[in-house]
């Protein structure tokens, strides 16, 4: 399931029209536990520094501990989506989302998103200042 799981991914995002690279690696620790890491260019230059952390348990896949650092062509930080436990005082512990909406960077709660979601709030970004 983990196997299948990372090449669904992998799938998404190769077919983004917005993507223009990928290196992606993948692991398999065991039949249950994977990771998949690497960074994606997107068609303005701005790249998404990922890593996933999975582990299979009987009804579904756990993302255990996952990164997305989103940054412009000038490798600024735009947003990072993370569950590094840090940020006790977020009302979605561990989960959260580090922005740089003028300075100083700030975190929010949020809850973990699904690669649909960071795809798409990735194309806003695009598309507005491509």
């Amino acid at each position: 399931m983990i196997s299948k799981h990372i090449h669904t991914i992998i799938k998404q995002i190769e077919s983004s029209p917005l993507v223009v690279t990928n290196d992606l690696h993948t692991y398999l620790d065991s039949p249950k536990k994977g990771y998949i890491s690497g960074t994606i260019t997107f068609l303005d230059d701005s790249t998404l520094a990922m890593i996933e952390v999975l582990i299979e348990t009987p009804h579904k896949i756990d993302k255990v501990k996952y990164r997305y650092h989103y940054m412009d062509k000038n490798n600024k930080l735009i947003f990072r989506y993370d569950n590094a436990p840090h940020l006790k005082n977020l009302s979605s512990f561990p989960h959260h989302k580090h922005i740089l909406a003028g300075k100083p960077e700030k975190a929010i709660a949020t809850l973990m998103p699904s690669l649909k979601q960071l795809l798409d709030e990735i194309a806003d970004y695009v598309y507005k200042n491509f």
